[in-house]
């Protein structure tokens, strides 16, 4: 018995010239991330992978609620972790590490993501998804998208839906390829949707401030999933 599923990951990481990576001669960007999901938290990152860079010292929240980020030990590299009880369009959230000027960022607005339907019989031609309220300046993406089919589920490569171009609060996943992968079998789509906003940084790092939501989809609830072992 084989479990397959789908997942495509989308995320970028934009900032200031890198340095170069030790022994690797490659150039890198560390990021640094403050992400509210709508539980009225927001998590503030840093991820060092190569342990390149100066651990970050404290992080602030509107330059007054300061503490330190916990260091969440790896196999590769390290993550720097802490929590705020808030998640406000506007919040300013400041990293600080070593003597280097402080990296910030505000966290864009929050929104509400939702679909028709979270369950469907059957694929549609295309599944509408909505987010409110919507017009802001900032860049939307999809951050992830897995398409789950249980046992015998089949799994893709990527295409499921376009990245948005602009904060417009409407788009549509098309149904032709999620037919292709889901076909004959009832599957679990989670998509992860954020809102972004790029912070002022130290040269080789990047800051975001992120609102992202998460919504389950149930699809192809009628197909036959009787397997015999």
């Amino acid at each position: 018995m084989r479990m397959w599923g789908l997942v495509i990951l989308v995320a970028g990481c934009t900032g200031a010239p890198a340095n170069l990576a030790p022994d690797l001669g490659l150039p890198y960007i560390t990021p640094i991330r403050a992400t509210a999901n709508g539980s009225g938290k927001t998590v503030v990152d840093l991820i060092d992978p190569l342990d390149a860079t100066p651990p970050p010292t404290r992080a602030c929240v509107n330059k007054k609620d300061c503490q330190p980020l916990q260091n969440i030990h790896q196999i590769f590299g390290d993550s720097f972790e802490a929590s705020f009880n808030i998640d406000a369009e506007g919040t300013l959230f400041t990293v600080f590490i070593d003597n280097g000027r402080p990296n910030t960022v505000t966290l864009p607005a929050p929104f509400q993501l939702a679909s028709p339907s979270v369950v469907y019989p059957d694929i549609p031609d295309s599944i509408p998804i909505t987010w409110k309220p919507s017009g802001t300046a900032d860049r939307v993406e999809w951050r992830s998208m897995s398409l789950d089919c249980g046992v015998f589920g089949r799994s893709g490569s990527d295409g499921l839906a376009p990245q948005p171009s602009s904060d417009s609060g409407a788009l549509s996943i098309p149904g032709s390829d999620l037919r292709t992968y889901a076909a004959g079998h009832a599957c679990n789509l989670e998509l992860i949707f954020a809102r972004l906003r790029e912070g002022d940084v130290m040269p080789g790092y990047s800051m975001q401030g992120v609102q992202a939501r998460r919504l389950t989809l149930r699809l192809n609830t009628a197909a036959d999933m009787s397997i015999a072992d």
